[in-house]
């Protein structure tokens, strides 16, 4: 089979199976199996694929014909430039998640500041943060021994200086910080989603309460954990964002939002 038949084929395939992004997803896996870009795929099309690499990709096809996310299937996701290795154990990072360090690079935060991602995941939020700004000290935790040694390994191979502890929410928390930022469970199980987040792991997406549960756990726990006039700036689907806001206002002020991320300052 050659590229260009490789290429049709499963493009018509995808198609049928409901993806949106049918012809880029079967270009990503040529491009990745082969080890080859776009133009060369372009200007090679009438070349034969191996017959090992071909059961590789059919194998591929299969999986994401079957909605499993390309994360998955590859391994790896790019996140503000970097890629980040992801598993089933933890929540494949989204482009608009990277609005939260956008926020958190804006803050006035102090040198050498502190700063702790809760329920880190795959650890793309924390690792960028430290990559991005180096002169503060960056901690993560996770409830999920399995989701924070995929975290682990990332810190690692991109060489980012942070330190990961489990703990649900702030439990195991052991000093105050300058700014708490957390994309957590926010997804209502009744809500409609894609069928590609049935492979993303549940505890990472939905939480009770309308999805609100967590949030508004960690919205009551983080004034004691907080310097003076700290931060903590979450991820949440704009439909929370009133109900946020007026569970925060005891204990936070100059609460505003951008996109799926929402700033709040401890009064």
């Amino acid at each position: 089979m050659t590229i260009a038949d490789f290429l049709h084929g499963v493009t018509k395939q995808f198609e049928a199976a409901g993806i949106l992004s049918a012809r880029l997803d079967a270009q990503v896996l040529l491009e990745r199996t082969l080890k080859q870009n776009k133009a060369w795929l372009l200007a090679h099309g009438e070349e034969e694929i191996g017959p090992e690499k071909l059961v590789t990709l059919h194998a591929q096809a299969q999986r994401r014909a079957a909605r499993e996310p390309l994360a998955y299937i590859l391994h790896t996701q790019e996140f503000y430039g970097r890629n980040f290795t992801v598993t089933p154990d933890v929540l494949i990072p989204r482009p608009e998640t990277e609005t939260m360090i956008e926020e958190l690079k804006a803050l006035p935060l102090p040198d050498n500041a502190r700063v702790l991602d809760v329920g880190t995941g795959s650890g793309a939020i924390a690792i960028t943060a430290e990559l991005e700004l180096p002169h503060l000290h960056t901690e993560a935790c996770d409830v999920s021994a399995p989701a924070l040694a995929v975290a682990q390994q990332n810190a690692g191979r991109l060489g980012a200086n942070v330190t990961f502890f489990v703990s649900d929410l702030l439990a195991r928390a052991e000093h105050p910080y300058d700014a708490i930022i957390a994309n957590l469970p926010y997804v209502a199980k009744n809500w409609q989603r894609s069928p590609e987040t049935h492979f993303e792991p549940a505890l990472a997406l939905f939480a009770e309460d309308a999805g609100l549960e967590l949030i508004k756990k960690l919205l009551s726990q983080a004034p004691q954990w907080l310097t003076k006039y700290g931060y903590v700036v979450l991820e949440a689907d704009p439909r929370h964002f009133v109900h946020i806001k007026k569970v925060a206002e005891a204990a936070f002020t100059h609460v505003r939002s951008v996109g799926f991320t929402i700033i709040l300052q401890k009064i």
